[in-house]
């Protein structure tokens, strides 16, 4: 599809060189600035996101956890700390991210976790199996919260990465109440701290509802579709899918 080309493909292709000329920069200690020419850095957003990236997977033992919060304490110079924490009421346990930026607080829990028996629906989810499966992921947790009562909605938006100057295509859950779900991450975080770690700039929600009848209509068609044609281009395609479904019924 030439508009798919055109708005999401080139442009997250280039972001993606763009990005890796800044992490080897970075890994090498290059010439940071000339690489910039005057894109602002989110290098602490990033590493906090790896920091998440790196707690919501099962392979990774509290010590690794603690050394890279370490790590990213020495690094930067923000007002911000981050704590390893835990619940523990009457037997139940969870472990939890308690990240302070500022004035404001956040926990970050794992949806494996969270959410009992995600893990048997999603094997990937505590895996880096996960890594860009963000739209479909996105799509399946949405139907299945949908069918099991929760109302949610599915995002689809362009984040940032390593600059302002390269942005990519992202899915996520919003679950309301200021929350929101993230597959990719396996996690669970206030809709005000995702906001500043990512900076994305919206371009569609769908009721969860929408995404099962969508899932179970593109299947009913057989056909092979492209997620981020589909998030992209919802409308156009299902309301070209109705017309044929109301000429077959003719």
């Amino acid at each position: 599809m030439k508009n798919y080309d055109i708005l999401i493909k080139r442009f997250e292709d280039e972001s993606k060189n763009y990005d890796n000329k800044i992490s080897t920069c970075i890994n090498t200690s290059g010439d940071l600035k000339k690489v910039l020419n005057g894109a602002k850095l989110y290098d602490f957003e990033n590493m906090m996101k790896h920091l998440i990236n790196i707690f919501t997977l099962d392979d990774t033992s509290k010590k690794e956890i603690m050394n890279f919060i370490l790590t990213f304490k020495s690094y930067f110079n923000e007002n911000f700390d981050i704590k390893l924490n835990h619940f523990d009421v009457e037997g139940y346990k969870e472990q939890y991210l308690e990240i302070r930026i500022n004035d404001s607080k956040y926990n970050v829990r794992k949806l494996t976790e969270m959410l009992e028996g995600l893990k048997n629906i999603f094997n990937e989810l505590g895996t880096r199996e996960r890594n860009g499966q963000c739209h479909i992921g996105s799509m399946n947790l949405a139907k299945i919260l949908d069918r099991s009562g929760f109302k949610c909605e599915l995002v689809t938006a362009y984040v940032y990465g390593w600059t302002d100057k390269s942005k990519y295509l992202h899915s996520w859950i919003d679950i309301g109440n200021g929350f929101v779900l993230d597959y990719t991450m396996n996690a669970c975080m206030p809709k005000d701290l995702y906001k500043f770690l990512f900076k994305y700039d919206e371009i569609s929600r769908i009721p969860g509802q929408k995404v099962g009848e969508d899932i179970d209509k593109l299947k009913k068609f057989g056909l092979d579709f492209n997620t981020k044609e589909y998030l992209f281009f919802r409308n156009e395609i299902i309301k070209e899918l109705d017309g044929v479904d109301r000429k077959l019924e003719k």
